[in-house]
This record gives C-alpha cells, structure tokens and sequence, in this order.
C-alpha cells in the first residue's frame, strides 16, 4: 500500500509538472495570438482619429472625429442600414430553409439524398464570381438586378449551404430516440422541427444565425456586382481606394463604423450560447 501510495504521487507529481510546463508555453502563444488580432484594429481606429490623408505620413498631430463625421457626411449611414437589412434578410432565410433541409440530409438516405448533399457542399468551394454572369442574367431577366432583393437572393448562396452543412452536423448527434418519441406522439415534420429538434439544437441555432449575418456583411464580391446603387459596407469601405491613392483616414473610419454592429452581435450570441448552456 505504501509503494502504491509513493508511485501515485509520483504519477501526480509528473502530471502537475507536465501541465505546469505545457501553461508555460501556453501563455506566450496565447499573448502573441491576442496581439496579432488586437493591433490591426487598434491600428485602424488610431488611423481613424488623426490620418485625413492618402498615406499615414500624413496624420495630423491631434485626434479628432473629421473622418466619421465626412464618412457619415458621404452616407455611409445608408450602406449600414442595406448590409444590416441584407444581412438580416439572408440570416433569417438561410435558417427557415436551411433547417428543414439539414433535417433531410440528416435523416434521409439513399443516393437521391447523398447527391443533394454532395452538391450542396460542392457550392462551399465555388468562387462567387463564377456564378457572377449567370445570376446576373437570372436577375436581369426578372427585374431585380441592382435591387436589395436582388442581392439578398444573391447573398443565399453565400449563407444557405453554410447553414444547411453546420446544421446538419448538430441533427445528426441527435440520436433516433427523438425521432421515435415525435411519432409516437404524432408529430408532424414541420411540428417535429419546431417544438422537438430546434429547442434541442437552440445554440446552435443562434450561433449560425449570428455567423451568416457576419459572413453576409463581409462579402464583397456579389455585394459589388449586384449592389447597384445601394452600396453595402464592404463596397462604401472600398470606394475610399480613389485614382489618388487610399484615403485611409475614412477609409477607416468606416471600417471602425461597419465592425461595431458585428461586434454588438457576436457578444448577443456569445451571451445566448453562454446562458444556454450555464446549469440552472
């Protein structure tokens, strides 16, 4: 009992030095990580408050709000409201027809399915230009290119195959049980999803919501070719690339304004998650 006792706290020994060595490696590379994705945004919101030039040489010796205020004079207040309604739009679709359809590639079977699937992943990986001239003459055809609508059916295929694919990782943890309990009591599928699957998978639910917004109000490429006259943020940030150079001062100035919503939504969603899953 006693050599047992010895080589168990030898065992403990090891393992709280090991750990100790391993928290020792972990706080340089958690430091330089953090300062990595922190200095680029500090970096612009000083730029924002002194450059009103084209290059940083330039910035003025005091601090001041000049740049928001021409940014905001130029109406970027109009592109927050476009890329928050496009982006809200696009979220709130990607769920209500990505649900359903995750739920069927998650209990489905067959090739029928498999293929479906197949090609929904697929699309991940197609550069948008690709499908830029055919969805332009889709839109053109019916009346809504250069239109809000238009580029919310354009910005789907940006949120909905994301949507489906995470989602449908969430249903398939579920286990058969959940399935056999809803026809038991019979359930529809529409009422299956609702009162059985959605609350099961809440979270998740938030978090790809939250997600797709945040992938909508980043893209460029579609939001610039389909934006027309209604500029969204990414494409107002980029008109401050002129034929004189880039105007960096409101240049970020409007990258300050366009990342407070985003990160107004992802404390919303982190606090979602967190109470979700806090023990009542």
């Amino acid at each position: 009992a006693f050599r047992r006792h010895q080589v168990d706290r030898s065992l403990l020994e090891a393992e709280i030095f090991s750990m100790k060595n391993r928290s020792r490696w972990a706080l340089p590379v958690l430091v330089v990580t953090a300062f990595w994705i922190v200095a680029p945004v500090l970096l612009m919101v000083f730029t924002s408050l002194r450059s009103s030039g084209i290059a940083f040489d330039e910035a003025s010796s005091r601090f001041s709000f000049d740049n928001y205020e021409l940014v905001l004079q130029e109406g970027f207040g109009r592109s927050l409201a476009v890329s928050g309604i496009v982006s809200t739009l696009v979220a709130i679709l990607s769920l209500l027809l990505g649900f359903p359809a995750a739920y069927g590639l998650a209990r489905g079977g067959g090739r029928l399915v498999e293929t479906l699937g197949a090609w929904i992943f697929s699309s991940r990986f197609l550069p948008a230009i690709v499908a830029a001239i055919p969805l332009f003459i889709v839109l053109r055809w019916i009346g809504l290119a250069g239109t809000i609508v238009g580029l919310v059916l354009v910005e789907l295929l940006v949120g909905l195959g994301f949507a489906v694919w995470v989602l449908r990782s969430y249903l398939s943890e579920l286990g058969p049980t959940l399935d056999d309990l809803c026809a038991t009591d019979g359930l529809t599928t529409i009422r299956r999803l609702q009162f059985a699957f959605a609350p099961a998978i809440a979270p998740a639910i938030v978090s790809v919501g939250a997600l797709t917004w945040l992938l909508v109000w980043n893209e460029y490429i579609l939001a610039l070719l389909f934006s027309g006259a209604s500029k969204p943020v990414t494409v107002a940030i980029a008109s401050w690339n002129t034929y004189q150079g880039i105007r960096w001062g409101p240049a970020c100035a409007a990258g300050v304004l366009a990342a407070v919503p985003a990160a107004l939504l992802l404390r919303l969603g982190f606090e979602v998650v967190s109470r979700s899953y806090r023990p009542r």
